[in-house]
């Protein structure tokens, strides 16, 4: 069974809207903030990250097209970008085209849908 905030609410005593905002950026007393993250450690709670996606309209995903992954520059470039995003909390989609023009042009095209 899947724990969800209101769960985690219950375990509180507090609102939904209460746990939404001590588990973000909120406005919320020390006291409360305390009590949420001890019922979300009771509860085993995990945000939904996709559905916090969708609520904010960004995927988290960072869309990379390289011209050829065996050039040793792209290769290096793509290693730097992955862990930056990583510990920005974003992954890595990555794009080779193989210097082929429509390949980049469909996915650009794929990319920005």
């Amino acid at each position: 069974m899947s724990i969800s905030i209101n769960d985690v609410a219950r375990v509180a005593g507090v609102s939904k809207s209460t746990v939404s905002r001590a588990l973000g950026t909120g406005p919320v007393s020390d006291e409360v903030r305390a009590k949420v993250e001890a019922a979300v450690r009771q509860t085993g709670y995990r945000p939904n990250l996709m559905a916090r996606r969708l609520r904010s309209q960004q995927s988290g995903i960072l869309g990379v097209i390289v011209a050829d992954i065996r050039n040793p520059y792209f290769t290096a470039l793509i290693r730097a970008v992955e862990e930056v995003a990583y510990r920005a909390g974003m992954r890595v989609t990555l794009c080779n085209t193989d210097e082929d023009p429509e390949r980049e042009a469909l996915y650009l095209q794929l990319m920005q849908e």
